[in-house]
């Protein structure tokens, strides 16, 4: 994925998918900030590739259910590589979870910083507004919209409310790295 222009529109159907552009960004970014109400811990598969540049990946999520972190959903089990990849990423010091309960957000929207275009080309940063996934999904009911933009002002924008956002949250990584290692080993790696 080459450069973006400053605003694009995936759906569901786009080439190439969220899916995609999400992981080619995060490939050659140096810093990810994530405001995600809803995360399924078992579906997020990232790949060395994608976790390997980041310094700093910041997660907010609007509510932790501790119900939630020990549910093993269905298809868990093809998972384990991508679950231990995580749990490694939790423990390297690289990765922030933090919840925000008492505070909303609609849509989730996310920052990445210091994207690499190439040797010695200046870094961009793009901003991801609406359906974020970081697997494959099943199709959705209706329109998965994301809208990513390349505009300073739009990015800075959202980086604004994002540390706002992240200044009144909890650290809750503990408990997540407590779940990934139940999920782990209930379903190995």
């Amino acid at each position: 994925m080459n450069a973006l222009p400053r605003a694009a529109l995936l759906d569901e159907s786009s080439h190439p998918p969220l899916r995609v552009v999400l992981g080619g960004s995060l490939a050659r970014c140096s810093d990810a900030s994530f405001a995600i109400r809803r995360v399924r811990l078992a579906g997020i598969d990232l790949s060395p590739a994608e976790l390997g540049p980041l310094r700093t990946c910041r997660v907010l999520i609007g509510r932790l259910d501790a119900g939630s972190l020990h549910d093993v959903p269905a298809g868990a089990e093809a998972r384990g590589p991508a679950l231990e990849r995580l749990l490694h990423f939790a423990a390297s010091g690289r990765l922030s979870v933090r919840s925000a309960p008492t505070t909303g957000w609609s849509p989730d929207f996310s920052v990445l910083q210091g994207i690499t275009s190439g040797a010695g080309a200046p870094t961009s940063d793009l901003c991801i507004v609406g359906c974020h996934y970081f697997y494959e999904p099943d199709p959705p009911d209706g329109p998965a919209l994301t809208t990513i933009l390349t505009a300073p002002a739009a990015v800075q924008l959202a980086l604004r409310r994002f540390d706002a956002l992240w200044a009144s949250a909890y650290d809750v990584l503990p408990a997540v790295a407590h779940a990934l290692e139940r999920l782990l080993s209930i379903v190995g790696p």
